[in-house]
């Protein structure tokens, strides 16, 4: 599985991760664009051709060699064998600002027709996307093969609205040397690392105020718990009652890693899963929780064996059981105005990223997760370290963000009291405290 590394990294997934957490600012964005003017080409693909909205790894021009080549293939393909031809418009790598304005364009009627979401808030554009079930069912493409979490955007046996091209997953990362056996709870997390830690070797996970910390370290935590981020009418699940224990049990569980010296108050800047690999390479972590990419990005890093070396297991919970674990993705909605438009850009969409082989070859070329579960059977795909593992997860425990634009206030403010707490600047108390009348 080729990596994913430098530039590549930071235009489809750091970026993304950074300023996940804000994309949920659309209305705000939007509002803006709107009184400024869009300057944006408009979608709209005429008879006989389709406009292609993508972000630039995804693409053609993509700057890895593997992704672009095999994106271009089938693009050739597709173009001689329909006779439509194919505009491409790259999407902002400022992704905050490329799905602000996608989402304007598309309830303007003026987004490519075959455009790049991100998965989590797909819900705000699914009312825009077209259904395409008739060309899903022709290709033989069903809404139970993509994993549980992301059926919900695909959309029902009756009406196929979303498509998402590829997924990742976090998971507790292990050396098996010091760990050979990984902990489920969090009592025996600690447990574990206290002995490890006092020689040097510590239990890491991301505590910046960003996206992916609060997938790694706060949003597993909580679910597992059963609660959940938002409730009905988009209340805030952590207000009061269980969910508000639930979010307090999980900042305390913070608190107590660092308290424990399993943990140093340093992850309260790490931004990224990636900040965590100098740690790593340098040997100076027994555990830790990241994202699936760390494997592959740890091997592009000169770490040798890392499956022999390292294992994967769920993230642990307060329980022990009903793991939950923190899962995302880009998909394709189609937003063409005219029926032949929609029919080539789906067909498009499914030829290069949903088939099968398809999605086979362009995971394993970008070093990607299937969103299909069907698809890592395909003799085509490639998985590189953990594979099996990360499925099984993906299968059992991955949940989404919820896609409301309420989501972005609640990302920040916990963002803020996660690194609070690692920071020791604030108590899991008073975090919280500070976190809910934010949001009131």
């Amino acid at each position: 599985m080729a990596p994913i590394t430098g530039s590549e990294r930071t235009l489809s997934r750091r970026s993304v991760l950074k300023l996940g957490g804000g994309i949920g600012a659309l209305a705000g964005m939007s509002a803006l664009l709107a009184a400024c003017g869009d300057s944006g080409a408009s979608g709209g693909g005429a008879s006989g051709t389709i406009t292609w909205g993508a972000q630039q790894f995804f693409s053609t021009q993509s700057t890895n060699k593997d992704v672009a080549a095999f994106v271009k293939k089938s693009l050739d393909a597709f173009e001689k064998r329909t006779g439509v031809s194919v505009t491409l418009q790259v999407q902002s790598s400022d992704n905050v600002a490329a799905m602000a304005r996608l989402l304007q364009q598309a309830s303007q009627g003026r987004a490519a027709d075959a455009s790049m979401v991100d998965s989590y808030i797909f819900p705000q554009f699914a009312q825009y996307a077209k259904d395409i079930t008739s060309v899903t069912s022709k290709a033989g493409v069903t809404v139970d093969d993509f994993f549980p979490f992301f059926q919900p955007l695909v959309g029902s046996s009756s009406k196929v609205t979303g498509l998402p091209i590829h997924t990742d997953v976090r998971m507790l990362y292990y050396r098996k040397d010091l760990v050979p056996t990984p902990p489920t709870s969090w009592d025996e997390l600690v447990e574990v690392a206290k002995p490890l830690a006092a020689k040097g070797q510590y239990f890491l996970f991301p505590a910046g105020k960003s996206e992916d910390p609060i997938m790694c370290t706060i949003w597993p935590g909580y679910w597992s718990q059963g609660a959940e981020i938002l409730g009905d009418s988009d209340t805030l699940g952590f207000a009061s009652g269980a969910g508000h224990d639930a979010m307090l049990n999980t900042l305390a569980f913070i608190k107590r890693c660092i308290d424990e010296k399993i943990t140093p108050t340093r992850v309260s800047t790490f931004m990224v899963s990636d900040d965590m690999l100098p740690d790593i390479i340098g040997g100076r972590v027994s555990m830790f929780v990241g994202g699936s990419w760390m494997a592959t990005n740890m091997e592009a890093q000169g770490v040798k064996d890392v499956e022999s070396t390292w294992g994967v297991a769920p993230i642990p919970s307060m329980s022990g059981t009903d793991f939950a674990t923190a899962s995302g993705g880009w998909m394709y909605g189609i937003f063409a105005k005219d029926a032949e438009a929609t029919t080539n850009a789906a067909q498009f969409v499914v030829d290069t990223y949903i088939d099968k082989g398809a999605m086979a070859q362009f995971c394993t070329a970008a070093g990607y997760l299937p969103a299909r579960q069907s698809v890592y059977e395909s003799p085509d795909f490639k998985g590189g370290p953990f594979t099996d593992g990360f499925r099984e997860s993906l299968a059992k425990y991955a949940k989404a963000r919820p896609g409301s634009p309420k989501y972005a206030q609640v990302a920040t403010a916990i963002q803020v009291a996660m690194s609070s707490v690692a920071s020791q600047s604030a108590t899991p108390e008073a975090a919280l405290q500070t976190a809910i009348s934010t949001l009131s």
